[in-house]
């Protein structure tokens, strides 16, 4: 399993090396803007990010003792 903080952070370290947001965010095929809200933790990763990395969002629940 691999968390949304995780993949939050390839972004940001694919944004560095690029050095744009734009770029980044073309490579993608999401806006510059919905990619500064993700980086900024406003916005979940939406099913393009998801495809981008070849991941889906996969919701658990753990039964816990009471």
């Amino acid at each position: 399993m691999i968390t949304e903080r995780s993949l939050v952070k390839l972004l940001r370290d694919q944004v560095a090396t690029c050095k744009s947001q734009k770029t980044v965010a073309a490579a993608i095929g999401i806006s510059p803007q919905y990619l500064s809200d993700i980086l900024a933790g406003k916005r979940e990763l939406g099913t393009k990010v998801q495809s981008y990395f070849g991941v889906r969002r996969v919701v658990m629940y753990e039964k816990v003792k009471p």
